[in-house]
């Protein structure tokens, strides 16, 4: 039942112009994605693999954060500096994560934060391409690892 009342407040944030009918649609459409989650992930949602709490939510405002400080960042070099700080790089990061559940999380972070791609994840590290070593450098700091453990826990 929580899953449902998940959707369809998902679904209700997402329009723009609440009518009659398009509130009839959402509640459709939320059914159908409950049964069909219930149907195709029930041995998955029994136990998830990931946790969501309110350390889940402020990981991701955080994230989008660091995506919005990294997109000015690469705004700056690519317009103002006519690109005399790229200088991409391939590095290995290391990392202590508990499960691949959170090393698929700390990939994904990076690939979606600009001027970073994660290519490779493997059980302790991680094979990350920068933009420049300034972008690789604030990465191995490990903030955002951390950030993913708490959120975890």
């Amino acid at each position: 039942m929580k899953r449902f009342v998940f959707i369809l407040l998902l679904l209700l944030a997402l329009v723009a112009d609440l009518s009659f009918a398009s509130f009839v649609k959402i509640l459709f459409f939320s059914a159908v994605s409950f049964w069909v989650s219930t149907i195709f992930f029930a041995s998955t949602l029994k136990d998830p693999p990931m946790k969501l709490s309110f350390k889940s939510f402020a990981y991701f405002f955080w994230l989008l954060k660091e995506i919005y400080m990294s997109t000015l960042s690469i705004i700056n070099i690519v317009l103002f500096k006519k690109g005399s700080n790229i200088h991409p790089v391939i590095n290995v990061v290391h990392t202590e994560m508990k499960s691949d559940m959170e090393n698929v999380i700390y990939g994904n972070s990076i690939t979606i934060t600009p001027g970073t791609l994660t290519m490779k994840i493997d059980s302790g590290s991680l094979q990350v391409h920068s933009i420049s070593q300034n972008h690789y450098k604030s990465l191995i700091k490990g903030k955002m690892s951390s950030k993913i453990k708490e959120s975890q826990q």
